[in-house]
C-alpha cells in the first residue's frame, strides 16, 4: 500500500506509535513480519527510556548554575528506584538461566489461577455495578459568587 517492505513498514510503526498494544495490533495489520519488527522496535524504545531519562537527568544535575548544590552518589542512589535492579535481574535470569521450555511451563503456573480468580467475575454490563460508597464534598467554585456546589463520589465494586 505505502511501498515499504514489512520490515521498514514495522520499524516505522514501531517508532512513531505511542502505545505497544497499539503497535502491535498495527504490525500484525499489515504482516507477521511487520509485527516483529514493530515490537522489536518499540520494546528497545520502552527500556531505552529509563536510561536516557536518568542519563538526561544526571546531566543536567552536574551542569546546573548552582555549584553548591551536586548530587552525591548516596543522594542518587537514595532516590534511584530500586524495583528496577529487581526487574533486571528477574529479567536476565528468565533469558538466560532457563531453557524455553521450562520458561513456558512456569508462566503456565504463574498465570493458572488469574484468569479465574481475576476475569470471571467481571459484571457483563454497567447494570451489574453496584455503589458501596457514596462521598459528598461542598467546593466552592471560582466565579459562583459565594455558591458552592455539591459533588458526590460514588465507589463501585462489580457483584463477586
Amino acid at each position: 500500500m505505502t511501498g515499504l517492505s514489512e520490515e521498514v513498514a514495522g520499524a516505522w510503526l514501531g517508532g512513531t506509535i505511542d502505545t505497544t498494544a497499539a503497535v502491535v495490533a498495527s504490525g500484525k495489520f499489515i504482516g507477521e513480519t511487520a509485527e516483529k519488527y514493530s515490537v522489536i522496535i518499540k520494546s528497545a524504545q520502552n527500556v531505552l527510556l529509563g536510561v536516557a531519562a536518568f542519563a538526561i537527568s544526571i546531566y543536567w544535575s552536574y551542569k546546573g548554575t548552582n555549584s553548591d548544590i551536586r548530587p552525591s552518589g548516596s543522594v542518587l542512589w537514595e532516590r534511584f528506584p530500586k524495583f528496577v535492579l529487581g526487574f533486571m535481574a528477574a529479567s536476565l535470569l528468565f533469558s538466560f538461566a532457563f531453557d524455553l521450555e521450562t520458561g513456558k511451563a512456569l508462566s503456565k503456573v504463574a498465570n493458572k489461577k488469574v484468569p479465574e480468580s481475576c476475569f470471571s467475575h467481571w459484571p457483563s454490563s454497567a447494570s451489574d455495578w453496584k455503589p458501596i460508597s457514596v462521598t459528598s464534598s461542598r467546593k466552592r467554585t471560582p466565579g459562583s459568587s459565594g455558591r458552592s456546589s455539591r459533588h458526590r463520589l460514588l465507589t463501585f465494586c462489580s457483584p463477586c
